[in-house]
């Protein structure tokens, strides 16, 4: 209950267009049967326990991510995932100005809207970032190499980026405690996971080394495979936010 509660405060300081919309929340208290074995063991009957359950009312959305890649063999087009990716940029160009990360992007987490285009019979997709739970609001005016340490690793571990798993020992052997450092370039390696994803139609074979897969990329121009390279740079100070490479390969050409 407290992960969806720290969402749902999450979600109501935010208002994007592709960041999906939390509508309301609220706690209901519930009687539900006392049913542990220990119970009914000593007392030979059931009795009442009261219980909160926690309910969010969000938008609904048509699909996901993850349901649009299934869909895709052998990997989404490329102008698809340049789509995505423009407005993903936006989505994660508005978290950095909250200070916020995400530390768990991934295709079930990115739902999609399918929008009619004008008076034809066509549809674009209209991407939104959801599922806050595992979020972290830095401090005011944090930037992006102010690193986060904690005793917690959080997100999908395919999608996680390579320093969230180097752990550093603290000097307390005895409760033999370890520190996970990193900064909000973690959210830049999964988005980086997330377009190779889409484009093989799969995931690389090892997520942490994912050179290979970025190297089968035929680039046709749309500058993926530059993205992807920075995106997914080992070394998180040499990473860089995505509308900010979109940004500079804008000007470059």
């Amino acid at each position: 209950m407290d992960q969806a509660k720290d969402e749902v405060k999450a979600l109501e300081k935010l208002s994007h267009p592709n960041i999906v919309h939390c509508f309301h929340s609220f706690t209901e208290r519930v009687e539900d049967f006392d049913v542990s074995p220990w119970y009914n063991y000593r007392c030979k009957k059931l009795d009442f326990v009261h219980t909160q359950r926690f309910y969010i009312i969000m938008e609904c959305c048509d699909s996901d991510l993850d349901k649009e890649i299934a869909k895709h063999k052998n990997g989404m087009e490329v102008p698809e995932i340049m789509e995505l990716m423009e407005q993903m940029a936006k989505a994660t160009s508005y978290l950095q100005r909250k200070s916020i990360i995400h530390r768990d992007i991934k295709p079930p987490n990115i739902l999609v809207n399918w929008k009619p285009i004008g008076s034809t019979n066509g549809v674009r997709p209209h991407y939104k970032m959801a599922d806050f739970g595992c979020v972290k609001n830095l401090s005011d005016g944090a930037r992006r190499l102010e690193s986060i340490q904690t005793l917690t690793r959080v997100g999908t571990t395919a999608y996680m980026a390579p320093e969230m798993f180097q752990e550093r020992q603290i000097r307390d052997f005895e409760r033999k405690k370890y520190l996970v450092r990193y900064n909000a370039m973690v959210d830049s390696w999964s988005l980086g996971i997330v377009f190779l994803h889409c484009y093989h139609g799969k995931l690389p074979q090892d997520t942490h080394q994912p050179q290979e897969e970025i190297f089968a990329i035929k680039d046709t121009g749309t500058k993926l495979k530059t993205v992807l390279e920075t995106l997914l740079k080992q070394d998180p100070s040499e990473r860089n936010y995505l509308h900010k490479i979109l940004k500079q390969l804008e000007n470059e050409q």
